[in-house]
């Protein structure tokens, strides 16, 4: 479509002029400016914001923009990362995303102490009162939760507010370890086509809490899991791993790491998921994988070469595992 042949043509212009500040703002804003920019330019998208924020020296409105993006690809790990150190310099828009990111990521206290400072504001936006309210429902002063919960209760009954009101109430009920609520309100989302993958990831999860491992264990291997950030994939498969479900964790995020490979979390994920299963010939193949992947940009060589030099040493290969030792070696004294 339209936006499609957009998002190439900013593509190809970038390509022609890397370093041309004005255009990066102009492609990142066309795709701010999507309701739901297409995944296939996430990781183009996503690299550049980071090139533009290095470029510009993280000046406060290239950073708004970064944010904005994010916030459009359901990026909330993301938000943060990029907000949490420019809370003094953000315009109350991009402060409402980092509050909202903040309280998504379960950073109870850093939303309360961001809501502090700033509560006439955030107070008149209706979504932030509600996302006020879940705080005040189980985090809050004791004196506020029974009307922190009634307000929540209320926002899930208005139309404009149901969804994230209901989404919300998941992260109360399961702080509280309220299943039964948290599953009557997940059913009551997934009739609305609006349950995501985290929301049945921490369902498992709660379920296991509560000592019915089994039952998680069958939910998480029937659900037909389809990804829409890397952060939905890092929740994913730490939950499978978490049920003693290793080799599925590995399997998708082998699938996974084909789209979102820029993404270091997760290589560093699987890392972990193959020393923990001992699959040393797979660690080894992941640890040249690392190094060919164009989208970590080489942030990771260094650790690739300690995977190399693991697995080739519990492969019984003295010699290479050595030469792997050697390289990180030589590369750890180049680093700055």
């Amino acid at each position: 479509g339209r936006v499609a042949e957009a998002m190439h043509s900013w593509q190809a212009a970038i390509g022609n002029n890397p370093a041309d500040i004005r255009i990066l703002r102009e492609g990142l804003g066309f795709v701010v400016s999507q309701k739901s920019p297409p995944k296939e330019f996430l990781e183009f998208t996503v690299n550049h914001a980071f090139w533009l924020l290095r470029l510009g020296g993280t000046n406060t409105a290239d950073a708004e923009l970064t944010l904005n993006l994010m916030t459009r690809y359901e990026m909330q790990d993301y938000v943060v990362r990029v907000g949490e150190n420019l809370e003094d310099r953000l315009a109350d828009n991009s402060l409402g995303l980092l509050l909202r990111s903040y309280f998504q990521m379960g950073r109870v206290r850093n939303f309360a102490k961001l809501w502090d400072k700033h509560p006439e504001t955030f107070s008149r936006d209706a979504e932030l009162q509600v996302y006020r309210n879940a705080w005040l429902a189980n985090w809050g002063p004791a004196a506020t939760l029974q009307a922190g919960r009634e307000a929540l209760k209320a926002a899930q009954a208005d139309p404009k507010l149901r969804s994230l009101a209901n989404r919300l109430q998941l992260q109360v009920s399961n702080a509280m370890r309220d299943e039964a609520t948290y599953g009557q309100v997940l059913r009551l989302m997934e009739e609305d086509h609006d349950a995501t993958l985290v929301d049945h990831a921490r369902h498992w999860t709660l379920i296991n809490a509560l000592g019915r491992r089994e039952e998680a264990r069958d939910l998480a291997r029937n659900y037909p899991a389809v990804a829409r950030s890397p952060m939905e994939v890092r929740v994913l498969v730490t939950t499978l791993s978490s049920l003693g479900l290793t080799e599925l964790s590995v399997s998708i995020l082998d699938q996974q790491l084909k789209t979102y490979g820029f993404d270091a979390e997760l290589w560093l994920t699987q890392a972990n998921n193959l020393v923990t299963q001992k699959q040393w010939a797979e660690l080894r193949t992941l640890a040249f994988s690392i190094r060919n992947e164009v989208g970590l940009q080489g942030g990771l060589d260094a650790y690739s070469q300690y995977l190399e030099a693991l697995a080739e040493m519990n492969l019984e290969r003295p010699e290479a595992a050595r030469a792997a030792a050697d390289r990180l070696a030589k590369s750890a004294g180049t680093t700055p």
